[in-house]
């Protein structure tokens, strides 16, 4: 019995040992390409966002950070698939403001959005817009929100999912200014705002890096900013705080990898991506797609983040009536 329960456990411990990366993996990190996960469809934010910090990483790291769009249930099952991946830093996760809002809605979730993961960093902050197609008769917040409160389920915002960062901040609207629209969701913003644009549904509260180019074409009508100052993406638009104080919408690009990637592999992505935003072409261009960079992105930084990100949504959606599973 006793040789029994010795070659069981030494068996245990061969199998967790070829499971995790070894020291000499980490001091070799990374000697082939690394796939960087987006839990949306291309074209939205978080798809943009991660295209160029992608190709400065790849320059960085001496392989390449590949994109690889794993879609749906507002970014859940993405997410998951980072969860479960090996972690030697081949797979990594760049997720948004959804990360920390999931749970609220999922009660079955099938991964922990801070045990499964490890932190790398923050890498900026996007302010969203609030934008309608040119046939609703609104030109501005306070005219859309009289719109809305006469025609009470008439009209539609789309999202890019439920739980997404547009989800939550039209539903966030729609509590603050007490009104009735009716949720569309889609498999990601840019599906979303290409509906959006044939006035499929009616308007939506989404980033500016994929908004302002539609406003500024006319396709679109921006009416305001979510963030409590004007921003420099959209100098000439009021904030929606101006006339719901206190609003605040926004989303965000982190990045994770798989709980128990080894420390120095971390250290090293997170190093990566410091140099990635201080890079000023880089910077320049994610300031131009209205992103507002993190300067100083770190593992310890983006965990403090996250616990804050919890504690805001969960406290406003969590006994909600608003499940997913």
């Amino acid at each position: 019995m006793r040789r029994r329960a010795l070659l069981a456990a030494c068996a245990a411990v061969f199998v967790l040992a070829l499971a995790l990366p070894s020291a000499a993996d980490a001091q070799n990190y990374p000697n082939r390409p690394v796939k960087l996960v987006v839990p949306f469809a291309a074209g939205g934010n978080t798809d943009v966002m991660g295209r160029v910090l992608a190709a400065k990483m790849s320059e960085l790291l001496g392989q390449q950070v590949a994109i690889e769009n794993r879609t749906g249930a507002g970014s859940v099952v993405g997410t998951e698939i980072v969860a479960k991946a090996a972690p030697d830093g081949y797979t990594l996760l760049i997720t948004t403001v959804a990360h920390a809002a999931n749970p609220a809605f999922y009660k079955k979730l099938t991964y922990d959005a801070v045990k499964d993961f490890e932190p790398i960093g923050l890498a900026a902050i996007s302010p969203l817009v609030l934008e309608v197609h040119p046939s609703i008769p609104a030109t501005d917040t306070k005219s859309l929100i009289k719109l809305l409160k006469d025609n009470p389920g008439k009209y539609t915002y789309g999202s890019a999912g439920t739980g997404s960062a547009i989800f939550l901040a039209c539903e966030l609207f729609k509590r603050m200014a007490g009104v009735d629209v009716v949720h569309v969701p889609y498999r990601g913003a840019g599906p979303m705002l290409n509906d959006l644009v044939a006035g499929q549904v009616a308007m939506a509260i989404d980033a500016t890096s994929t908004s302002m180019p539609h406003v500024n074409s006319g396709a679109l009508r921006g009416l305001a900013v979510s963030t409590p100052k004007r921003i420099k993406a959209a100098p000439n638009l009021p904030t929606i705080a101006e006339t719901l104080p206190g609003y605040q919408g926004y989303t965000w690009g982190g990045l994770f990898a798989p709980a128990g990637t080894p420390k120095p592999i971390i250290e090293q992505l997170a190093s990566a991506l410091a140099k990635t935003v201080a890079d000023p072409a880089v910077r320049l261009r994610m300031e131009e797609l209205g992103n507002e960079v993190n300067e100083n992105p770190t593992p310890e930084g983006l965990a403090k983040f996250l616990a804050e990100e919890r504690t805001k949504w969960l406290g406003l959606f969590e006994g909600s009536d608003i499940k997913l599973d």
